[in-house]
């Protein structure tokens, strides 16, 4: 038996299609909790980030030593195939 393969070149491009994952916005608390340990809490995920800003600030709130975050932003990409030339 005989096969022929073919390298296919593919690019990365965010996946917008319908029925594609919604881009989310979140805030993780990264500061360091008494024992050492990153705290790790998270908000909710949502559509944008000025929604899960006020996140922060109720952690904040209840944890007053805590004021470090990270923006986690999920971003769905689909890889496409490139037509050859």
């Amino acid at each position: 038996m005989t096969r022929t393969y073919r390298l296919v070149r593919h690019r990365l491009a965010p996946h917008r299609d319908e029925g594609a994952p919604p881009l989310t916005h979140r805030f993780r608390c990264t500061a360091l909790d008494g024992d050492g340990t990153k705290c790790g809490a998270e908000s909710a995920a949502f559509g944008n980030a000025g929604d899960a800003q006020p996140w922060t600030f109720s952690h904040l709130r209840d944890h007053p030593g805590h004021t470090t975050f990270l923006e986690v932003i999920e971003r769905p990409w689909v890889p496409l195939r490139e037509e050859r030339p």
